[in-house]
């Protein structure tokens, strides 16, 4: 019979160890972000949907 309880620790372990590789990287970009001199450039989605619904 499998030892369902050591199979269940070993997922939980990889999955919380995922989790904490997925929350660096996102903290790490994120402060990289912060930190560049670039400007920032947001796109106008109101427009964008106004000329989807022109095209119809």
């Amino acid at each position: 019979m499998p030892d369902y309880k050591s199979m269940y620790y070993q997922l939980f372990k990889a999955q919380t160890k995922a989790m904490r590789i997925l929350e660096s990287a996102h903290l790490d970009t994120e402060k990289q972000f912060m930190e560049s001199q670039e400007p920032v450039v947001l796109a106008d989605m109101q427009s964008s949907h106004e000329n989807m619904d022109e095209s119809k």
